[in-house]
């Protein structure tokens, strides 16, 4: 009798894992309908619920114990699904595995600019550390990349750092004009250059469309990882790629990491 309630204990804890998906991103605003509460990290939906999806090309990152990684969006077939009821359970689709850039070796100016530009850049956390090839990229006072964007219509430059031959974008340095720290949402038109001394020459390598993720939300989504995942910064990076562009697993840990 004993090993009958246990088991009929586990079927039931099964069950209910199986309907339940928790939320652990959200892109955009996506309501309850019976609350008309927005989605936000850490609630719990029931496969069944009515969900509202309240902003264009919103969808949410979720996670189910039993059946792993979702993404939430609406009906890509529909030309308008701002506010149009959904069962959540007609909305989910699961993370599409092996979608991250993995950083391969940036041998020459191609490589970088198909690194960057392909599509959709996920800057997920403070800093980017890139290592590149001395003889294609030498790195000194003298040979540099630098950053071009367009802020409130005026034309910013900004000096990328370096550290053992590496590019090192940091956001704290990027979003700063005059020693003030800036809305990077108010920044647009990403350029990537390199500058030699001896040529006096500025080469455009790349124009980058930047998607950033907070140091914060980076840290909130690998913990919903972590301990149910072999791979968490596969995980993390597959799950913003599917949902914004492209996403390098090694920058990801490269962020999570102690330095």
């Amino acid at each position: 009798m004993k090993n009958f309630v246990t088991s009929l204990l586990l079927l039931i804890t099964v069950q209910v894992h199986g309907q339940y998906y928790q939320i652990i991103h959200v892109k955009g605003e996506i309501s309850k309908t019976a609350s008309g509460e927005l989605l936000k990290p850490g609630d719990r939906l029931m496969e069944d619920e009515e969900i509202t999806f309240k902003s264009p090309e919103a969808m949410a990152a979720a996670l189910n114990p039993e059946k792993g990684r979702f993404i939430i969006r609406a009906d890509s077939g529909q030309e308008n699904t701002v506010d149009i009821i959904y069962i959540l359970k007609s909305t989910i689709t699961p993370v599409r595995g092996g979608m991250s850039t993995r950083a391969a070796g940036i041998n020459n100016a191609f490589d970088l600019k198909v690194y960057f530009a392909e599509a959709t850049y996920v800057w997920a956390g403070n800093e980017i550390f890139l290592p590149v090839s001395r003889s294609a990229f030498p790195l000194d006072e003298s040979n540099y990349f630098f950053l071009r964007y367009q802020y409130k219509g005026e034309e910013i430059n900004k000096k990328v750092g370096t550290e053992a031959n590496a590019l090192l974008m940091k956001q704290e340095d990027v979003f700063r004009v005059d020693d003030k720290e800036i809305n990077p949402f108010d920044v647009s038109d990403y350029e990537l250059f390199y500058y030699q001394s001896e040529a006096e020459e500025s080469t455009l390598i790349a124009e980058i469309d930047f998607v950033l993720i907070s140091q914060e939300v980076l840290g909130t989504v690998y913990k919903a990882f972590e301990t149910t995942s072999k791979y968490p910064y596969n995980d993390v990076a597959d799950m913003f790629s599917d949902m914004y562009g492209k996403c390098d697993p090694v920058q990801v840990r490269y962020n999570l990491q102690d330095k």
